[in-house]
């Protein structure tokens, strides 16, 4: 809590919650964002699913061919 003038306090919250307005303590907010996803995090695992969209397709399209000519050998 933080004293006033006038003899009041100010209560300072020591943890992230949805429901109360008091302030919170920095140390708190900072280690809360660093539990968080950085953007190269993020860039890192967009580039990862995009990589394995386009191995995914490479596979569909190799079993597209691979049918096809099951059904030329098959008549």
């Amino acid at each position: 809590n933080i004293s006033i003038e006038g003899g009041g306090t100010i209560t300072v919250d020591s943890e992230l919650s949805d429901t109360s307005e008091n302030p919170v303590q920095n140390k708190v907010i900072t280690n809360t964002l660093q539990t968080k996803a950085s953007q190269t995090d993020l860039d890192n695992l967009s580039s990862t699913v995009t990589t394995q969209g386009q191995t995914i397709t490479s596979i569909q399209a190799e079993i597209g061919n691979i049918n096809t000519q099951l059904t030329e050998i098959n008549g």
